[in-house]
C-alpha cells in the first residue's frame, strides 16, 4: 500500500552532527520553521532549520515545557522529501523519525513515521504554538459524534487509474479529537468543514504531497455512521468507496 514501501527509509533521519549533507544543495521547498504532526497518539512537534540539503533542529514528543520529552533533531532534504528524526529525551530511547513528501508550496508534508504503519501528515504552526491549535468547538462536537473505525471498499472503476484496488479493504479512522487517518492519508480539523445539508464531512483540498494520496475527500454519513467516501486525487481522478463499520 502507498507509503509502506519507504517506512524503513525514515531511520536515516537521525544523522550524526557534522554530516556532510550540509554541503549538498537542497532539491525541494525550504522546510525551516515550526511543524506539528498528526494521527499519532503523542502531539509531536518540531522546529526545523534547513541549510542546503541538511536539516537540523529540535523535536518534542509532547507538550513539554521542561524539555524532558525533547531532543536534538537531524535529517536531510532530497528530491522534495524531508527525512528527519530525534530521540525524545528522558521518556524513551525510541527514535521518532519521519520520511515525508513536501508540498511544492512548503506548507504540508505527508509520509511515514517510525512509530506507525499508517501514514501521517505535518502542517506548519505558529512559532509559539506548542502543537496544532484546538479545533473549532462546533466542528469538534460534530466529529465527536461521528467518530469510529471504518472499512472502505472501492465501488467504482475510474478507468486506467491504479491508486486503489477493488480487491483491497482500506482502513479509515474518524477520531473524536478532530482527525482523520488511515490508508487514504491523514487530515486534521483545520482542513475540514461540515455540510449539514448533505450530511457530509468535506476534507481539503490540501496541497499535493505523497504520490497516491488524495488531496480532497467527501465523507457522507447516514446519521452518525459513515456510508461512503469520495477521494479526489491531484490528477482529478475520483474514487468512490463504500464504508462499513470495521469488524474485528
Amino acid at each position: 500500500m502507498l507509503l509502506n514501501s519507504y517506512l524503513a527509509i525514515a531511520a536515516i533521519a537521525v544523522a550524526a552532527p557534522g554530516c556532510s549533507d550540509a554541503a549538498k544543495p537542497d532539491s525541494g521547498p525550504d522546510v525551516s520553521g515550526r511543524w506539528a504532526m498528526f494521527s499519532f497518539e503523542d502531539p509531536v512537534a518540531v522546529d526545523l532549520r534547513q541549510a542546503g540539503g541538511a536539516i537540523d533542529g529540535r523535536g518534542c514528543c509532547a507538550e513539554s515545557p521542561d524539555g524532558r520529552c525533547c531532543g536534538r533533531l537531524t535529517g536531510q532534504m532530497v528530491d522534495g522529501r524531508a527525512s528527519f528524526g530525534f530521540v525524545p529525551g528522558q521518556f524513551t530511547q525510541d527514535v521518532y523519525s519521519t520520511d515525508a513528501f513536501v508540498s511544492s508550496d512548503g506548507k504540508r508534508m505527508a509520509g511515514a513515521f517510525s512509530r506507525m504503519t499508517l501514514p501521517v501528515a505535518w502542517v506548519r504552526i505558529g512559532s509559539r504554538d506548542p502543537h496544532l491549535p484546538p479545533p473549532d468547538p462546533a466542528l469538534e462536537s460534530i466529529i465527536r459524534m461521528l467518530g469510529g473505525r471504518y472499512a472502505l471498499v472501492l465501488s467504482n472503476d475510474p478507468g486506467g487509474a491504479s491508486d486503489f484496488s477493488p480487491q483491497q479493504t482500506y482502513e479509515l479512522y474518524v477520531v473524536e479529537s478532530g482527525f482523520l487517518f488511515g490508508h487514504l492519508g491523514a487530515f486534521w480539523s483545520g482542513e475540514m468543514a461540515w455540510s449539514a445539508a448533505q450530511q457530509t464531512l468535506v476534507v481539503g483540498p490540501v496541497p499535493e504531497t505523497a504520490p497516491g494520496s488524495p488531496v480532497a475527500m467527501s465523507l457522507r454519513f447516514d446519521g452518525t455512521v459513515l456510508a461512503s467516501v469520495e477521494a479526489v486525487m491531484a490528477s482529478g481522478v475520483r474514487y468512490q468507496f463504500q464504508a462499513t463499520p470495521w469488524q474485528p
